[in-house]
């Protein structure tokens, strides 16, 4: 692989994949980054690359997240718990937090595969390779998804123009 096509891949899917990723852990670009790192080193080239690193993101991430977990559970019981000093501040609610709080009230699975057709730009085939789900299940929950973010998205919109 060449450092053209490559940069290709983290310009066009990164932004992507670290959504992928910051479902699952608190370091998506590290997540993002050992999936290329990964891809760089393989011995042949996946035949799908994108869909390959997706999986590859989200199981790191997922890894990542166990590592984090068991980090916090060693350190809870030396007594060293901190805060969490990257959790954004609660702001002035607009349609970016409607729709992020949406987003967070959907089922991990519904959302996974709303970002990764709409901001992966994947198609329904490879989104159905990433998270392992029939086609049909993917298309169906996409669209289901779609109707309840709307549903989740509008009551929040009407309170805060009657403001």
């Amino acid at each position: 692989m060449n450092c053209e096509s490559l940069q290709t891949l983290i310009d066009t899917h990164g932004a992507a994949m670290q959504l992928v990723a910051r479902q699952y852990c608190n370091h998506p670009d590290d997540a993002v980054q050992e999936a290329f790192i990964a891809l760089v080193s393989l011995p042949t080239l996946p035949r799908d690359r994108v869909a390959w690193l997706f999986t590859t993101v989200r199981r790191q991430a997922m890894n990542m997240a166990r590592s984090d977990a068991r980090r916090q559970k060693h350190h809870a019981a030396a007594g060293e718990m901190r805060p969490n000093w990257f959790v954004a501040d609660p702001i002035t609610p607009n349609y970016w937090d409607d729709c992020q709080a949406a987003l967070e009230q959907i089922t991990p699975a519904n959302r996974e595969i709303v970002i990764l057709r709409i901001w992966g730009e994947q198609s329904f085939e490879q989104i159905a390779q990433v998270v392992q789900l029939p086609l049909s299940t993917v298309h169906r929950r996409y669209h289901s998804t779609l109707v309840e973010l709307e549903t989740l998205i509008e009551p929040a919109r009407t309170i805060e123009k009657k403001s």
